[in-house]
């Protein structure tokens, strides 16, 4: 169950995704790139509000802020709230119950604006980008634990995620009548650092919550859209951490006021 949950996540993310890539492709191939056009000249600040979060977490509020620097150049800003999803389906748990959950965003990107491709000067069209983002999340749960003897007792459990990504970006953005735009990345790879933990409080032994803290992180790591296909995550420590190198991505749908 928890593997289709996931897989749907990813499907809808790459099927709205692939929608919009194609759309602004073919635009973009449109447009005659013989002559630049300015719009809104002197309108150099971007707000933007993320609208694609709410694909990836169960509760977003995402902000960007992008500042024009010249015709081919601007900078941005990015971050905001986000609740990662809190399903478990680990057995030997259940009347799992979240007690509180937080978590942020925050990155930054530095975008060069292709001239040759655009028909436009910065900030309409095709951008290539440098960046940085890092997300951490934070979930406290109470549940009842039942080991294979049928003994069970309440516990407490507290998950940590934390990822870390450098990559470069393909984006495209419109403007429209000047002030409102539409920001798409539509690739995104990325280097990432991953970083899972999982404490438990009740009585249990070391190797029951050994072997729970790494059937936790394994369902984490399922959240995820894609790094469930590329990493085992079968065990954890008794520590309960878990972190690693490994491939990431970034993607999002943007629309905002410019002035």
């Amino acid at each position: 169950m928890k593997k289709n949950i996931s897989t749907t996540r990813s499907a809808v993310i790459l099927t709205l995704l692939s929608i919009v890539l194609s759309a602004f492709y073919n635009t973009a191939v449109a447009q005659d790139s013989s002559s630049k056009r300015v719009t809104g000249k002197g309108m150099n600040n971007i707000i933007k509000y993320n609208v694609s979060g709410m694909l990836l977490y169960d509760k977003s509020l995402q902000f960007g802020y992008e500042r024009i620097l010249n015709s081919k150049h601007s900078f941005s800003v990015f971050g905001g709230v986000a609740h990662f999803p809190t399903l478990l389906a680990v057995p030997a748990l259940s009347a799992v119950t979240t007690s509180s959950r937080g978590g942020f965003t925050l990155g930054a990107d530095y975008r060069f604006y292709l001239q040759k491709e655009n028909k436009y000067e910065a900030p309409h069209g095709i951008y290539l980008a440098p960046f940085i983002a890092n997300y951490n999340f934070k979930t406290d749960r109470t549940a009842t634990f039942t080991d294979t003897e049928g003994e069970s007792s309440p516990i407490n459990l507290t998950t940590k995620s934390n990822f870390l990504n450098i990559g470069c970006q393909l984006g495209y953005q419109f403007v429209m009548k000047k002030h409102f735009v539409v920001d798409v990345v539509m690739f995104g790879p990325a280097l990432t650092s991953y970083k899972f933990s999982a404490a438990v409080d009740g009585q249990l032994t070391d190797a029951q919550k050994e072997k729970l803290n790494g059937e936790v992180i394994g369902q984490l790591i399922d959240r995820m859209p894609l790094l469930n296909d590329l990493i085992d995550a079968g065990s954890a420590s008794k520590s309960g951490v878990e972190s690693f190198w490994s491939a990431g991505f970034r993607y999002n749908i943007s629309i905002g006021y410019r002035f």
